[in-house]
């Protein structure tokens, strides 16, 4: 009498998408207590103790066989630990993202129950994210992303190929490095100027010891500081794409990436950031009318009065007064892609999502907590364009003060 696998998870899953183990036991189906146990061990730096063990049980059918879907414990385990509010403007290891897991599979039979065999799965990574219903199951995303025939893999972005962007905005890819054979890799940009030429530079190199992790990498115009390329010249376009620094000549190992500079200024200019559904963060721009307004909550009670107290001297306080801001934008476009839509809905549907404010000398900007509260999306009819956006933010951090800045 055995256990075996007859489905497991592929070596990368999300954690909004169905994560699928199946086992089969030999062990006759009506022998009393007969369960399935399973221990999911995850391991991740963002964990308080570094490890979090959780336990699962599971009944098997009447052929022996029994599934367990993780995706709601790693989706719950996820959601505990939100990234930090402002991104670093160095390239980085991204720890909040994913998290390595390991299974243990148990039968148990018998009165009194005893143990009789045991089987391990391990070196699996779970990654906050999901596709939709439409794209899932089928879709061969991380097949693709770890198949090393493969050559050029996909940045965790949502965004258009070519991404119109401010020279202030700040940009970030994030990349899913599986590739054991990469021990280093390199950031190439290249800037296109006004006057049709252009210049390839080095941004960043990064050597890598671990893998199966997310690498993030600033990519904006201002953080790859692209004006001193060439001071004499103006940036009309950029491209960016990672290449692995190991063979000679160097290769490439990812998608190219497309950044249009627009320098126009726009008052009402706002840039929000969300944790896309391929586990990465996205920006996006809004470029129209913009208005930010106060709602305010006041809880009233009733003030202690002395025994002897007549009607007329009842008295209210107020226990508390609550300000939720409420932010209005438009994104200004005057004609949007499908594909632009697409990652409209993406930010709607996103659980984390955060609003660019400014802030004093000190701090520069901060991330505000937001979330887009709009009933509805018009996602376009069979057109290929449609209009703008408006777009509905409500601040997830209520202010009972107020102090002005400076201070």
């Amino acid at each position: 009498m055995a256990l075996s696998i007859l489905q497991e998870p592929h070596v990368v899953s999300f954690s909004k998408n169905p994560v699928i183990l199946r086992i089969h036991s030999d062990i006759d189906a009506a022998s009393p207590n007969f369960r399935i146990n399973l221990q999911v061990a995850m391991v991740a730096d963002f964990f308080p103790s570094g490890l979090i063990v959780v336990r699962l049980s599971e009944e098997p059918d009447a052929t022996g066989n029994a599934e367990f879907d993780l995706s709601e414990l790693f989706d719950s385990i996820f959601e505990q630990f939100d990234p930090p509010h402002n991104a670093p403007t160095a390239i980085e290891r991204v720890i909040r993202h994913q998290f390595l897991y390991s299974c243990r599979a148990t039968e148990v039979f018998g009165d009194p129950p005893v143990i009789n065999d045991t089987i391990n799965i391990s070196d699996k990574t779970a990654v906050h994210g999901g596709l939709a219903k439409e794209l899932f199951p089928g879709n061969t995303f991380w097949q693709d992303q770890t198949n090393p025939a493969i050559l050029l893999k996909q940045f965790l972005t949502r965004c258009p190929d070519k991404k119109i962007v401010g020279p202030e905005q700040p940009e970030y890819l994030y990349y899913f490095l599986h590739d054991t054979l990469v021990s280093e890799f390199e950031v190439e940009v290249k800037v296109f100027f006004t006057d049709l030429t252009n210049q390839t530079i080095i941004a960043y190199t990064q050597a890598v010891a671990d893998f199966d992790y997310i690498w993030k990498i600033p990519c904006g115009y201002k953080q790859l500081n692209l004006a001193a390329v060439n001071p004499a010249k103006t940036v009309k376009y950029y491209e960016v794409k990672l290449n692995d620094t190991t063979p000679d000549p160097n290769s490439a190992i990812s998608q190219t990436r497309t950044f249009v500079l627009d320098y126009k200024y726009y008052k009402t200019q706002r840039y929000i950031h969300f944790l896309n559904s391929l586990g990465g963060y996205d920006s996006f721009r809004c470029i129209g009318e913009a208005s930010l307004s106060g709602e305010y909550t006041d809880t009233f009670y009733n003030k202690l009065l002395p025994s002897d107290y007549f009607p007329y001297m009842t008295e209210t306080g107020v226990n508390n007064t609550e300000e939720d801001l409420l932010h209005k934008l438009n994104t200004g476009m005057r004609n949007l892609a499908k594909k632009h839509l697409a990652w409209l809905r993406d930010l709607r549907l996103s659980r984390s999502v955060y609003l660019q404010v400014s802030g004093n000398a000190t701090l520069g900007f901060y991330w505000q907590p937001v979330k887009m509260t709009n009933k509805k999306l018009d996602l376009g009819s069979t057109e290929d364009w449609t209009v703008s956006q408006n777009i509905e933010l409500k601040a997830l951090n209520s202010n009972v003060v107020f102090t002005p800045y400076p201070f």
